[in-house]
């Protein structure tokens, strides 16, 4: 079916099929990664559909986009299609991917705070049904939601008949959830950091919410320590309202869902066969390891769960690693582990290195004292790194965040943990108490030393592109730009230099990661362009070369606005030179190429260290020549005595010559007269 409606002045085409009007706001859609505009179906109107405007500087998930476009499932609104559209947004104007997304015709399901209470045969036959088939679909995909709450439970047709969760790409994953809507050793990380988890992160989520729709309120609200603290005492389920002594098939389905044993946790198939009837497997409320061999007091509270013990320390750092370097805690520790720790690794793990509370020389070392204890005694949880709070499968999302909102402590924190080789020791440890945690720290091997490396090129933003690879150039030279490519990174900066950006300082610390993250040729050149910061003839040379390779490799087409950028910088080259005809030669031919934009053609055919060599030996030559005719002329100036021997002799030389004459004109006349 082709419809013959043309879009309007406010609507641009994305895919070749979509209308996005970008004067109609949809801010009811809007999430932590994108911005919500009106969008119809050009070639099919029947197919409702919305634009979201992602925000340059936040993560997609591009995975998750790349797997549902190919599989479509049911129950999720998924991604139609997607490109590049000029905007004005939250985070500003210019180019913007923009996806294309399914629309939920019927509305939410819960419109506002204040909702009645759902039937427990509501749930059983209407909605827990599709929502466990949706996760299975997308867990069967290898993907997690991590987004599952209230407010993203929609009706995908007018009719609302049919349940749809909301899109699951354009934000980190767990970043919308309630820090009580995630499972307890996940509840302490930053919403950033919490990490894509795996299909019992979703499990619990349901849990969260299938409990709500029963009880027509939202549980989750109370995200604060002090719940999570009941939440390890008394059991998730207990805690947001289940009852001990509960009985029916939905409190089977919560105390299912709202196991703290993840490996005990219902699956999307388990919650299908207690919709249909048919027997599940019975959860017991058990614990993995939580509880301690030996009761220990801190802060003159006796502890008997690891986790709260942890999440005690993690309230009161100071005073955590003050007790963890007396002498009770370490003849405590040896034994009161219920896992069998050796002596030997809890001492090489939790560092027996002494300083008072407060006053270590290193202003990361008491964050990293308080990570180690973290490690130890909770694995399972977030690491702890000063207010930095992330799962190891959430660091990436939580780099990429603090460089997105310009966070400047957490990026300090995160160079420091990364820099001095901390967080491959955090995770050491945690691969030790965990080995299901051994893979992960794979992923960021090389970390260390890319961050530690001063040459431009690397450094903690060379992390950024390196853990993130789809992630456009997050430059503020290229803002407007949505630059995914080393082309259009060369016209973006061409476009920068128009809006009269400084040519030579248009290559930031985030232009020079990402050149070397698309291209490692560019290590070399911004190495040479860093160690001639200072000799401006140099830097000037170097800047050319690079954006001279840039425009041969990538962008074979004219960038005039960069040219003429660096003319003044060339023109302080050739102006020092002592030939007047190379100058004038020189100018002319960067002239004519900086009227065609060519700046291969300057860096690839004009030698300036060779010509300003040249220069300098003709200029000698030419000096030398004029210092011997400037000594004779002076010479020659001279006034000459009678008692001056050069002058004697020249005398001499000259009398003798004149005897010559005068003999040889006497001899020839003698000769004449004989022969006559």
């Amino acid at each position: 079916m082709v419809s013959e409606t043309a879009p309007t002045a406010n609507e641009v085409i994305v895919a070749d099929r979509f209308a996005v009007d970008l004067m109609a706001p949809l801010p009811e859609l809007d999430t932590a990664g994108g911005y919500a505009f009106a969008a119809r179906d050009v070639v099919d109107p029947r197919q409702k559909v919305y634009g979201l405007i992602q925000r340059l500087d936040a993560p997609r998930r591009d995975m998750v986009v790349s797997r549902l476009k190919s599989r479509v499932v049911k129950g999720v609104l998924c991604p139609r299609g997607e490109g590049i559209v000029a905007a004005s947004t939250g985070d500003g104007q210019g180019q913007r991917l923009c996806t294309i997304v399914e629309f939920p015709a019927g509305g939410r399901l819960i419109e506002g705070g204040q909702f009645p209470a759902f039937s427990e045969r509501t749930l059983r036959q209407e909605i827990v049904p599709q929502l466990a088939r949706t996760l299975s679909d997308l867990h069967d995909l290898d993907i997690t939601h991590r987004s599952l709450t209230l407010q993203d439970l929609y009706y995908r047709d007018r009719e609302r008949s049919e349940l749809a969760i909301g899109e699951c790409f354009s934000a980190p994953p767990g970043f919308h959830l309630s820090s009580a809507q995630e499972p307890i050793e996940r509840a302490l990380a930053l919403p950033s950091g919490r990490g894509v988890g795996d299909p019992a992160c979703d499990m619990f989520a349901l849990g969260t919410l299938i409990m709500s729709l029963y009880l027509g309120r939202d549980v989750t609200q109370d995200g604060g320590v002090g719940f999570l603290e009941q939440r390890i005492q008394m059991g998730s389920f207990v805690a947001f309202g289940g009852a001990h002594d509960g009985t029916g098939p939905i409190n089977e389905l919560l105390r299912g869902l709202l196991d703290d044993n993840a490996e005990k946790r219902w699956t999307a198939d388990d919650v299908i066969n207690w919709a249909e009837g048919l027997t599940v497997r019975k959860s017991t409320m058990s614990d993995l390891g939580w509880a301690l061999n030996r009761p220990v007091s801190f802060q003159g509270r006796n502890f008997k769960d690891r986790r709260l013990l942890a999440l005690a320390f993690a309230n009161a750092p100071q005073e955590a690693i003050e007790f963890s370097q007396s002498e009770r805690f370490r003849h405590w520790v040896n034994g009161g582990l219920a896992e069998g720790l050796s002596e030997e690794w809890l001492k090489r793990a939790l560092d027996s290195r002494q300083f008072k509370a407060g006053h270590a020389d290193d202003s990361g070392e008491e964050a990293m004292a308080l990570a180690r204890l973290m490690a130890v005694f909770f694995p399972e949880g977030p690491i702890v790194f000063g207010p930095l709070r992330f799962m190891p499968d959430g660091f990436v999302p939580l780099l990429t965040v603090a460089f997105a909102d310009n966070d400047r402590e957490a990026q300090s924190l995160v160079r420091d943990i990364i820099s001095r080789g901390r967080l491959d020791t955090l995770l050491e440890i945690l691969g030790g108490r965990s080995p299901s945690l051994r893979a992960s720290a794979t992923k960021f091997v090389g970390l260390s030393a890319m961050a530690n490396n001063p040459v431009m090129g690397f450094g903690l933003e060379r992390c950024l592109y390196e853990l993130n690879k789809s992630l456009p150039c997050v430059s503020p030279k290229v803002e407007t730009h949505y630059v995914d490519s080393l082309s259009k990174l060369a016209a973006a900066l061409d476009g920068a230099a128009g809006r009269g950006e400084p040519a030579m300082t248009i290559i930031d610390a985030h232009v020079a990661a990402y050149l070397c993250r698309q291209s490692s040729s560019f290590e070399t050149l911004l190495g040479r362009l860093a160690a001639a910061t200072g000799q401006s003839e140099a830097y000037t040379i170097e800047m050319v070369r690079i954006l001279g390779s840039l425009q041969e490799r990538y962008y074979p087409h004219g960038l005039k606005n960069l040219a003429k950028g660096i003319l003044p910088a060339l023109k302080k080259l050739v102006e020092p030179l002592h030939s007047k005809t190379r100058r004038r030669q020189l100018t002319q031919l960067i002239t004519r190429y900086i009227e065609e934009g060519n700046i291969f053609a300057i860096a690839n055919t004009i030698n300036f260290t060779a010509i300003k060599k040249h220069d300098e030996r003709d200029f000698e030559n030419v000096r030398r020549q004029i210092q011997l005719i400037d000594r004779e002329r002076r010479r020659l100036e001279q006034p000459i005595g009678p008692d001056d021997a050069r002058a004697r002799l020249a005398g001499y030389r000259y009398a003798f010559y004149l005897a010559c004459t005068v003999m040889g004109v006497f001899a020839t006349s003698s000769l004449f007269q004989l022969l006559m």
